[in-house]
């Protein structure tokens, strides 16, 4: 069974206040499910949104650097 996390257990890894995920997972760009009235996050889609994070920063700083050496 995975592991079920707490909106205030996730905020603190991810950068964000409790305000800003619920925002988020609210706006469908952070990945949860509900439980009744409680927001629950799978351990697994942290680690996935972080990783997908991670490749788009990468992306854009590629972009960026052929848009420096292209001017």
């Amino acid at each position: 069974m995975q592991r079920l996390l707490t909106v205030r257990e996730v905020a603190p890894a991810v950068g964000l206040s409790p305000h800003q995920l619920y925002q988020a997972i609210a706006e469908r760009q952070f990945p949860a499910v509900r439980i009744g009235r409680r927001v629950r996050i799978p351990a697994d889609a942290v680690d996935q949104w972080i990783a997908a994070q991670i490749e788009a920063q990468r992306a854009h700083d590629a972009q960026e650097k052929d848009a420096a050496i292209a001017a």
